[in-house]
């Protein structure tokens, strides 16, 4: 979104007023409607209680050689957002030596990371809370640490596409999406937390509060996606 805000029209919703400035674009060109920790995950059958990862920095222990799940920048925006997230943590040295520890093992996608965590066939990997917690109440051994130096949250989003033909549906669509009903509806069927302040987190997920985080400059990572790839491509084994 931050990327292509001239593609996009100014529009502030009638709930404005319920949804952190750090959540919303600050010209009003898009909206976040739902923000998006992203953590480490384990199998605690694979993982003993006192081997949890609780820091990026943990992922650079030789132990975790060949056992981490990560799909690839290139292919996955999640996986960008992680990378630039380990930037901020590690720096760029961390970064080779987390790419180290991966053994050029790279996941197909990022659905296929969190499943190969649950499935055993990696002991740790980086994905998305949402759908870790999705599986965790599921029954699937896998669970979600959040890392003591901070993470990042970076929201879904809705933008008014500039020039659209049915701008009047389109504002209405917006306002749907951030209403109380769907943000709810969203919270409760695919714990997705709704970035109404009004609202509470998912059923089993800690308040945002609680999470410590980083600041996390959006026009930065759009800005530079090109080169943080290309400098991540020429860490990494072929892909």
């Amino acid at each position: 979104m931050a990327a292509n805000t001239d593609l996009f029209s100014p529009y502030i919703s009638t709930v404005d007023d319920l949804i952190p400035s750090n959540d919303k674009d600050e010209k009003h060109l898009w909206t976040g409607e739902s923000p998006v920790p992203v953590v480490i995950a384990y199998n605690p059958m694979l993982v003993g209680s006192d081997e949890v990862p609780h820091c990026w920095k943990d992922l650079l222990d030789p132990k975790w050689k060949g056992r981490i799940a990560f799909a690839s920048p290139l292919k996955s925006g999640s996986a960008y957002t992680l990378l630039c997230t380990m930037l901020i943590a590690l720096g760029w040295d961390g970064v080779e030596g987390f790419v180290k520890n991966l053994d050029g093992k790279l996941s197909g996608s990022s659905a296929e990371v969190y499943q190969s965590v649950a499935d055993g066939q990696f002991a740790v990997g980086l994905t998305q809370e949402k759908v870790v917690q999705s599986l965790i109440q599921e029954g699937k051994n896998i669970a979600i640490s959040y890392p003591r130096e901070g993470t990042v949250a970076v929201d879904d989003s809705i933008a008014l596409v500039k020039g659209a033909k049915h701008m009047k549906e389109a504002k209405e669509f917006i306002e749907f999406v951030l209403s109380k009903p769907n943000q709810m509806m969203m919270a409760s069927l695919f714990n997705r937390r709704p970035v109404r302040t009004d609202l509470n987190p998912p059923e089993g997920l800690p308040p945002m509060s609680g999470i410590k985080l980083f600041d996390y400059d959006v026009t930065w990572a759009s800005g530079n996606k090109q080169e943080i790839l290309e400098r991540w491509a020429g860490m990494v084994p072929a892909q």
